[in-house]
This record gives structure tokens, C-alpha cells and sequence, in this order.
């Protein structure tokens, strides 16, 4: 903390002596503080007043049934009977797929090869499968053949359809001109027959 001390003049006064007067300034004294901190005091501050700021609230570290029962005395830390439930079904799970995954070892001996008889048990697992995706791509590649075939057959049917639609077309348009002809024959014979009659 420092103290500035600083004068200042407020005006005049005067003084009045016995021989002549005379004018004289008055001056005041004016002190002000003015405080600093450094970081360093305003920590230890801080370091100091949590103590009594803790011990004054208790509230604070209360643990209650929103929070996860950490430090509470209960078994597991489990303050819900849910999470019971959820440590059971985990554990459950776990134990279910290593059961699963070890139950077609062999374990009566106990011999250096244990290890590689697990490698060609899963190396066989991979074959088998490896198998069985081949054979439903081969069903695959036969669905494939026979959707192929019977899209030409579609296709030669459409093209002979069309074929026979032409002939028909070419057979109805020599029919009308057939048909036109015999009428011309008509009309001239008729012609023929009202001008002898």
C-alpha cells in the first residue's frame, strides 16, 4: 500500500498583522491510498479463505441419489438397483461369449500345441464360412445366368413379334390394294352395264 501525499492551493486568506497586511495562500495537505496486488497475494488470499469457505459449507459436498455414489459406503458404489442390473447383464455378456468362444477347445491335454490348435480351429471356422460364401456366390452367378437367358429370350420374342407385325402390316396393305382393285373392276362394270342399258 502506498500513501501519495500531494498539496494543493484552495485560495487565499488573509492574515491580518499590526504593521500592513498582507495576502497569503493556504495550503492543504490531501493523502490518498492507493492499493496494489499482485497475483501472487491474491492467490494465497484465495488459498486461505477456502478452508473456512468448505468448512463453513457443507452442503457442498453432499452426495446425493443424482450423483454416482462414489465414497458412499455402499457395495460397488451402486445407489441405484439399476445399476445392479447393469453390472449383472455386463458381466453376463461377457462371460456368455467367452463360454461360446471356448467351449470346442479341447482342453483334456496339455500339451506346447495349445495355442496352434486354437489357430487352426479358427482357421477352419474361416474356412467353412469362406465355403459357404463361395457357394452362395456361385447360387448368385447361376440366378444370373438364368435372369441373362431369359432377358434374350424376351428380347427374341419381341424381335420375332415385331417380325410378324411387318408380315401382317405388308399382308394387310396387299389385301386394301387388292380390295381397291376389285372395286375399280366393280365401278367400271357398272359403268359399263348403265351404258348398254
Amino acid at each position: 500500500m502506498q500513501a501519495v501525499a500531494r498539496t494543493a492551493t484552495f485560495g487565499t486568506a488573509f492574515v491580518a498583522k499590526p504593521a500592513a497586511t498582507r495576502q497569503q495562500a493556504v495550503r492543504a495537505v490531501v493523502c490518498r491510498a492507493q492499493q496494489q496486488q499482485s497475483l501472487a497475494s491474491k492467490a494465497a488470499a484465495a488459498a486461505v479463505s477456502l478452508p473456512a469457505f468448505l468448512a463453513a459449507h457443507p452442503a457442498f459436498a453432499l452426495v446425493d441419489d443424482r450423483m454416482n455414489g462414489d465414497g458412499t459406503g455402499k457395495i460397488l458404489g451402486i445407489n441405484d438397483p439399476a445399476l445392479f442390473w447393469v453390472l449383472a447383464g455386463v458381466f453376463t455378456t461377457v462371460w456368455a461369449v467367452y463360454y461360446v468362444a471356448g467351449k470346442d477347445i479341447d482342453t483334456a491335454d496339455n500339451d506346447d500345441d495349445y495355442g496352434l490348435k486354437l489357430c487352426f480351429f479358427l482357421v477352419s471356422r474361416i474356412q467353412d464360412t469362406s465355403g459357404v460364401l463361395d457357394g452362395l456366390a456361385q447360387e448368385a452367378e447361376a440366378a444370373r445366368q438364368e435372369a441373362e437367358a431369359e432377358r434374350v429370350k424376351v428380347q427374341m420374342l419381341h424381335h420375332t413379334g415385331q417380325e410378324k407385325i411387318a408380315g401382317l402390316q405388308a399382308l394387310n396393305a396387299a389385301l386394301e390394294g387388292r380390295i381397291a382393285a376389285q372395286e375399280r373392276l366393280i365401278a367400271s362394270l357398272q359403268q359399263q352395264l348403265q351404258q348398254r342399258g
